[in-house]
């Protein structure tokens, strides 16, 4: 029963982690867009200095929570019989953290950059690279999120809701992995599509949430190894 407790942990967790990044956006305001000048740049992380560092400490929060989620997630795909799926979402989350832990210690030290006098255009290489690190790879990393959740619903080992709407989530993410531009709907991390795979990243909480909660519910039946043939 513990292990089926924890799920239930894990999808607190991924509500958790929506509910840090939406604080963490909301007290920094709206950022530059990738191609904005050096000065412009310089300038917002000089502005919001104080809720810039008070934003990573709380995405940082988050990201533990996230390492939990991917856990559970793993621990759930091979409990019902997928130990492929589960190494697939296991490396797929771990590269996943790997991203977002190195974005957020670009965005800190880019803070504290503003504050001593860095060159405007060392922070806008610093600033670009961790809004391409952030949108592009992060994107493709996630496809392996869902596809293996995807999987176990084509199968019967989750709910057949799942397939589908992973399929809309990976088109999106997809849409933002491509995303390369410095302007219009195409343009890194604040273009329209990639703002669309922001968006499917969080839907994709939303649904392990659901997942990790309804399978401490009735883990023996979630649990239950997928039928192979024989």
């Amino acid at each position: 029963m513990g292990g089926l407790q924890m799920r239930r942990v894990a999808a607190g967790g991924a509500v958790g982690f929506i509910i840090l990044n939406i604080i963490a956006s909301a007290i920094v305001g709206s950022q530059p867009n990738y191609g904005a000048s050096p000065t412009k740049i310089t300038d917002y992380f000089g502005d919001h200095h104080k809720a810039l560092l008070v934003s990573v400490v709380l995405l940082c929060i988050g990201l533990v929570l996230l390492i939990g989620v991917i856990a559970q997630g793993a621990d759930m795909l091979r409990t019902a019989g997928l130990p492929d799926a589960a190494t697939a979402f296991a490396v797929g989350g771990g590269v996943v953290v790997a991203i977002f832990a190195i974005g957020l210690a670009i965005s800190g030290s880019m803070t504290q950059m503003a504050k001593s006098g860095t060159d405007p255009g060392t922070i806008r290489a610093f600033y670009q690279a961790a809004q391409f690190m952030l949108s592009v790879p992060l994107a493709w990393a996630g496809v392996f999120l869902v596809i293996p959740l995807a999987r176990a619903a084509l199968i019967g080992a989750a709910p057949r809701w799942v397939a589908p709407l992973n399929g809309l989530l990976v088109v999106f993410l997809v849409l933002g992995g491509i995303s390369v531009r410095g302007s219009g709907a195409l343009a890194v991390a604040t273009g329209v599509l990639p703002v669309l795979a922001h968006i499917a990243f969080f839907l994709f909480l939303v649904e392990i949430a659901l997942l990790l909660w309804r399978s401490a519910a009735v883990g023996a039946r979630l649990a239950q190894p997928a039928v192979t043939a024989v």
